[in-house]
């Protein structure tokens, strides 16, 4: 990336900071730094820099959690990331579309998986469950919608594996299987244990 893209991340970083203090679906700033970590990992990892638009992977990545509404719609987030890209300066517009379509294939019956731009959003969001934050989240959403602790635990235990799972089918990047085999013994441990004490 040139040093024009960079300036322009880091205007990137600073809206997405603002539009997502707010964020009602627990998916704040960090989640989306968080992906756009993996996101970033996974294109040098790739060595993915010639073959995708790096600045539109991020940029998606950023914002693909900015519907205000109650349950993930990648159409609303594509919607409103047009209106937040046109005012970042010197962001180009001629890739707008390219992010929106990035933001919308984050559900997985919308993305396309031969095309690796695609692949890596989606890989990048799926990463962060692997996180620490990641578990504070999905207790925050339990406890809200007044699931026991046990079953909180047990649910966020087999939506780990299933994302294992689902990160190790042929399809995925090399990179993204090694990035979730890195972190999977962290977050299996810490709630196996949590389950044995019940």
């Amino acid at each position: 990336m040139n040093r024009q893209d960079k300036k322009v991340i880091e205007d990137l970083k600073t809206s997405a900071k603002k539009k997502l203090e707010d964020n009602e679906r627990f998916h704040d700033f960090a989640h989306a730094i968080s992906v756009f970590n993996n996101a970033e990992k996974i294109i040098k990892g790739e060595k993915a820099e010639r073959k995708v638009n790096p600045l539109a992977i991020l940029a998606a990545a950023l914002f693909h959690d900015i519907s205000s509404k109650e349950k993930h719609d990648s159409l609303d987030s594509a919607k409103k990331v047009r209106k937040l890209l046109i005012q970042v300066d010197n962001f180009p517009t001629e890739i707008i579309k390219e992010v929106e379509r990035l933001i919308i294939s984050i559900e997985k019956d919308r993305m396309n998986e031969n095309a690796l731009d695609e692949l890596i959003v989606n890989e990048a969001d799926s990463l962060e469950v692997f996180s620490k934050l990641s578990i504070c989240r999905g207790f925050m959403l339990c406890g809200k919608r007044g699931w026991t602790l046990h079953d909180t635990i047990q649910d966020f235990r087999n939506l780990i594996d299933r994302k294992y799972n689902e990160l190790h089918k042929k399809e995925h990047t090399m990179t993204a299987k090694k990035i979730a085999d890195r972190q999977m013994p962290f977050i299996t441990k810490f709630l196996d244990d949590c389950l044995n004490l019940y």
